[in-house]
């Protein structure tokens, strides 16, 4: 072999070493990029809307990415949520065909907020201030309803029925202008049977507009506790007269009213789980006995469902044919259990909590959702809770009360972030969320019951 030949061998071999280095650090060994829901798609998921002022933190609402058919990631929302950070005012779940959303009242200003579960901010739709409201409760459409407040200065409750107005029309004033009696208000947090219509972002509110605005109506009197009816037309109220409990059933507005009932108590809770039935309980202490009543609807008679029962809280379940409840033993512990009223027989739960941080299930009246403290303080229950000097930190655990099968849906200081003691617990109409409000500062939250 000539020695030009062997040169040219030479600087060909060196050649392609080369080559061979320049391709595995340029290519072979270069990052990989991958989908990220950061970036330009990035957003704040709670940032201020509207004109309220939204100072609340984060915990619990970073999305999270699923893979999708294609292999793209898709955002997904955490399995707990929390919707509004500053304390609410009451609220409404439903389900339509294209989405699921709640309806709230900010407690501060009055003000109305939309949340569809897939956004990411919720949106104003009445801004008509109303300050200090504590409460409010629906009709089934939740387009009207009553407010419950303290007026600026006392503190008395006022009681104000309200209706979203379309601001893009003219304002009947008729409904605002009728007299009516005192019989309002409906069921506070309750899930609706009728479908509430989202309202979609419009261009008149990024300019500081909302697309209705809340006209209403003064109530006087002493409403002590108030029920909506399972198709949410009309209202079942215990108001004090005279320092009697009587009993009124009407229209969402107050109108047609009538008396069915009169009882000397005057400290008690009312629920309307069927359309032929009420139900009044006592209010729980444990200095006291709780006693719970079923009312015919027609006739207004009442009879015993259970009595002499210390500490006693309800909550009966859709059929009105399941009590579940909470109370105290002998020995000063809390105790929860079902009462069947057709067997005239109660059962245990294998874990203990109040009646008044539960929910049942529509789609199956022996389905209960329950918020379940990892520990009862001990001492003064149920009274502490309710006064606000004792508080809990939670589990959501479901049970099937047929089979007696019970799983923890959440462990919500671990799913959240933070920790949380819920109350007025609600699910939508297709039952895919649950929702609930934080008693520790009283903010919003959501738990999505389709993710593990």
């Amino acid at each position: 072999m000539s020695r030009k030949l062997s040169y040219s061998i030479i600087i060909i071999l060196i050649l392609a070493i080369l080559g061979g280095f320049a391709y595995f650090f340029f290519y072979l060994n270069k990052p990989t990029t991958g989908n990220s829901v950061n970036g330009q798609n990035s957003f704040s998921p709670f940032g201020s809307s509207g004109t309220a002022n939204n100072n609340g933190s984060n915990n619990g609402t970073s999305g999270t990415g699923s893979s999708t058919a294609n292999g793209q990631q898709a955002f997904r929302w955490p399995k707990v949520r929390e919707i509004w950070p500053t304390p609410i005012g009451g609220f409404v779940a439903s389900t339509t065909a294209s989405s699921t959303f709640v309806r709230f009242v900010d407690r501060g200003t009055g003000y109305i907020y939309d949340m569809n579960v897939a956004s990411a901010t919720p949106i104003n739709i009445s801004n008509t201030t109303v300050p200090l409201v504590y409460d409010s409760y629906w009709n089934g459409n939740a387009m009207s309803g009553v407010f419950r407040y303290i007026k600026e200065g006392g503190d008395n409750i006022t009681n104000f029925y309200v209706q979203l107005k379309s601001t893009a029309a003219p304002i009947d004033t008729s409904s605002s202008t009728k007299k009516t009696n005192n019989k309002q208000v409906g069921t506070s947090t309750a899930t609706t049977s009728i479908p509430i219509q989202p309202i979609q972002q419009t261009t008149q509110q990024t300019l500081g507009q909302t697309p209705f605005e809340l006209r209403g109506t003064y109530f006087p009197g002493n409403i002590i506790s108030a029920a909506v009816s399972p198709k949410g037309n009309q209202l079942f109220t215990i108001e004090n007269v005279n320092g009697n409990g009587v009993g009124f059933i009407s229209n969402l507005d107050g109108s047609g009213s009538n008396q069915i009932f009169s009882t000397p108590l005057d400290q008690v809770n009312a629920f309307w789980p069927t359309a032929s039935t009420l139900m009044m309980s006592t209010r729980a202490s444990a200095g006291s006995n709780g006693y719970l009543y079923s009312i015919n609807v027609k006739t207004g008679n009442m009879s015993e469902v259970l009595g002499g029962v210390a500490g006693l809280s309800v909550l009966p379940n859709p059929s009105a044919q399941i009590i579940l409840y909470s109370d105290l033993s002998s020995s000063g512990n809390l105790v929860t259990s079902l009462y069947n009223i057709k067997t005239s027989s109660s059962q245990d739960l294998p874990f203990v909590t109040l009646a008044d941080k539960c929910v049942w299930s529509k789609q199956n009246p022996l389905d209960l959702f329950c918020a379940v403290p990892t520990s009862v303080p001990v001492g003064g229950y149920p009274d502490a809770w309710y006064e606000g000097t004792a508080s809990t930190i939670d589990r959501i655990l479901e049970i099937d009360t047929d089979t007696g099968s019970v799983h923890m849906v959440s462990d919500l200081t671990k799913d959240a972030n933070t920790p949380i003691d819920a109350e007025w617990l609600a699910l939508d109409q297709s039952e895919r969320f649950l929702y609930f409000v934080n008693k520790k500062d009283l903010s919003l939250w959501s738990v999505d019951l389709n993710q593990n």
